[in-house]
C-alpha cells in the first residue's frame, strides 16, 4: 500500500507545482507586457529626455546635474513640447505660468536636473 500512496502523491504534487510554476511565469510575463505597454504611452519618450539632457549639458557644462535658477527659463525656453508648450519660447507670461507651476526645489540658488525633468515631466 505505502508504495501506491507514495507514486500517486508524488504524481500529484508534480502536477499540481507545474501549473504553480506555469502560472508564476505567466503572471511575470504579463507583468512585464504591462510595464511596456505603459511606457509606449507615455508622452515623453527616450528621444524628448535625450533632448532635454543636451540642452541641460550646454547650461551644466560641467556636469554638476546643478543649474542657476535664473537661467532656468532661458533654459525652458529652448525646449520643445511636450515638454513644455509651444507658447513658451515667445510669451512671458506662458514663461511665468510654467515657472510658477512646475514647482522645483532651489538649493543655494540653483535647481536639479532630475527634479526639473520629474516636474516637466508631470506637467
Amino acid at each position: 500500500w505505502g508504495a501506491q500512496w507514495a507514486v500517486a502523491y508524488f504524481t500529484t504534487y508534480m502536477v499540481v507545482m507545474s501549473f504553480v510554476l506555469l502560472s508564476v511565469f505567466v503572471a511575470v510575463l504579463m507583468e512585464s507586457f504591462e510595464d511596456v505597454r505603459e511606457q509606449s504611452q507615455l508622452t515623453v519618450g527616450g528621444n524628448v529626455i535625450k533632448a532635454f539632457a543636451l540642452e541641460w549639458g550646454i547650461w551644466d557644462p560641467t556636469g554638476t546635474h546643478f543649474v542657476p535658477v535664473k537661467g532656468l527659463a532661458r533654459l525652458l525656453a529652448t525646449l520643445e513640447p511636450p515638454l513644455v508648450p509651444p507658447e513658451v519660447s515667445y510669451s512671458r507670461e506662458a514663461m511665468e505660468q510654467l515657472l510658477a507651476a512646475i514647482r522645483v526645489p532651489v538649493r543655494n540658488g540653483r535647481v536639479h536636473y532630475v527634479e526639473v525633468l520629474l516636474s516637466l515631466v508631470e506637467q
